[in-house]
């Protein structure tokens, strides 16, 4: 979360794919995301210049009014999923196993 900072740790559930065509879960069906929310995201129509969404599998969160993570040191990037190259990155993903325990339950 901008400003606050981390959430938690998801991992990539399935490839990206084009905002016009990702799809949630709401109300007990499946919508197009674009159907179901009121932000204007870029290529919200079919053009190529478009933003792509991914699904991911949340492996451990927090409550963002009273557990966000964030401190000195830390990667961060305004996307929501990332693959960093930076140096910082390394440091952040020891500091992420230890805030969020449940991260690597899977392994």
């Amino acid at each position: 979360a901008p400003a606050v900072g981390y959430l938690g740790v998801a991992e990539v559930a399935a490839p990206p794919i084009r905002f016009a065509d990702f799809e949630v879960w709401t109300g007990g069906a499946k919508s197009r995301f674009r159907e179901v929310t009121s932000h204007d995201w870029l290529g919200s129509g079919d053009e190529e210049a478009t933003e792509y969404f991914v699904a991911v599998k949340w492996r451990d969160t927090v409550p963002i009014e009273t557990n966000a993570f964030n401190e000195v040191g830390l990667f961060g990037n305004q996307n929501i999923v990332v693959q960093p190259r930076d140096p910082k990155w390394v440091h952040t993903v020891e500091r992420l196993k230890q805030r969020f325990p449940l991260w690597d339950t899977s392994a």
